[in-house]
């Protein structure tokens, strides 16, 4: 019991940084096997256990099953990659959830203060252009605070962000402008 014990962490320890294709070739190569060999053991095309190796594809959760039988190696060895993986896609998904919500409140709001100021009267129309540039400020502030490792975000300074800021202020001061000269 020790003994497997042992193998299992010492397969974990080595093999942490792998991905699963990778994992994939080091096994085969470890049993002499090529590719054509494996892939008529596994029951799949030549071109899978390619695409696995090269990280093209994964595996699906049987075909991982049947690889770790036939390598005799524990199945969690070829899921601690994938397992990072859905915690790096949840944290993701929940950071867009959030985005959409955030987005989605904004709109309500925003439109309900634009019937607002047209029922109240003509110059309570510079609360939607108000509105709007604090909403805007805040999803940018939201953006700038919480970005996922892969954004486009990173790269924002803090000089554009001002400069964004300003350029939203000038649009709605001008279009308030706009639409007060109109309905005079």
């Amino acid at each position: 019991m020790q003994n497997i014990l042992y193998k299992w962490l010492i397969l974990l320890s080595t093999e942490v940084f792998m991905n699963t294709g990778e994992k994939i070739r080091k096994y085969r190569m470890e049993k002499n096997l090529s590719q054509v060999e494996l892939s008529s053991i596994l029951l799949v095309s030549r071109q899978t256990i390619s695409n696995w190796e090269n990280g093209r594809t994964r595996p699906e959760m049987e075909n991982l099953v049947l690889i770790s039988n036939f390598f005799d190696v524990p199945l969690e060895v070829f899921l601690s990659e994938d397992i990072s993986e859905i915690k790096k896609q949840h944290t993701e998904f929940t950071f867009t959830a959030k985005i959409i919500f955030i987005i989605f409140i904004s709109i309500c709001v925003l439109i309900s203060s634009i019937f607002m100021s047209i029922k109240m009267s003509k110059y309570f129309l510079v609360f939607p252009f108000l509105l709007l540039n604090i909403i805007f400020a805040c999803l940018l502030t939201f953006f700038l605070r919480q970005t996922p490792e892969k954004s486009y975000l990173k790269k924002f300074n803090k000089l554009n962000f001002l400069f964004i800021i300003l350029i939203m202020g000038l649009i709605s001061f001008f279009s308030i402008y706009f639409l007060l000269t109109l309905l005079n």
